[in-house]
């Protein structure tokens, strides 16, 4: 109640309601102040100061290879990538040059992979593939083998004129591919009678 002076006077009555009030209030800020381990907002200083910490498997992550980096531990992982051919080029001087080998860039996806070569952490990338057997002889195809080495490449040596359309086109086309890439089966009255002639061509 406020008398004519302006002053705030507490009826008597009313005295053990504020006293309750403010003990409450005083006994629960000593308590807040107690239990609270975090800094003070001042001490911490302006929010936009405050640097962003990564996520814990982050950070784990990058104590490992500061540590492996720290100390030239070197993780190599073997990654084998078998294909229907070989991410590369041949060229041959001549009719009877020797063969030489390079990298085929031209195919988005080999190129990418081979990414993993030049990576931070050492990959050891092994290529499998066809090679057509009919176009090289076998004296041949054992330099051809040595230049494939380089480029870490193990060919499988395969007549195409006999299998290829058979082994590719029927069962890895026709089959495998489609499945793979969750395509719906299409009509094909000649399936069910081929089927043993690709499989046999596939496993061959």
């Amino acid at each position: 109640v406020e008398n004519g002076q302006g002053e705030m006077i507490i009826p008597w009555e009313d005295v053990p309601f504020y006293v309750f009030s403010l003990a409450v209030a005083f006994i629960g800020s000593y308590f807040l102040g107690r239990t609270g381990d975090k800094p003070r907002e001042e001490d911490l200083g302006p929010i936009e100061d405050i640097p962003e910490q990564p996520p814990r498997p982050v950070r784990r992550l990058s104590k490992i290879l500061e540590d492996q980096k720290a100390n030239n531990i070197k993780k190599i992982k073997k990654v084998v990538i078998v294909a229907h051919s070989l991410p590369v080029q041949f060229n041959r001087e001549g009719d009877s040059g020797p063969w030489s080998v390079k990298w085929d860039d031209s195919r988005n996806w080999l190129a990418a992979m081979r990414m993993l070569q030049d990576a931070e952490e050492k990959y050891e990338v092994t290529w499998v593939g066809c090679m057509d057997a009919s176009q090289i002889t076998e004296a041949e195809q054992k330099d051809v083998e040595k230049e494939l080495e380089k480029h870490n490449c193990a060919p499988v040596w395969i007549k195409f004129t006999a299998l290829g359309d058979t082994y590719f086109r029927g069962f890895c086309k026709g089959v495998l591919w489609r499945l793979f890439h969750y395509v719906m089966p299409q009509a094909d009255p000649d399936f069910g009678e081929k089927w043993e002639e690709r499989w046999d061509a596939y496993q061959k």
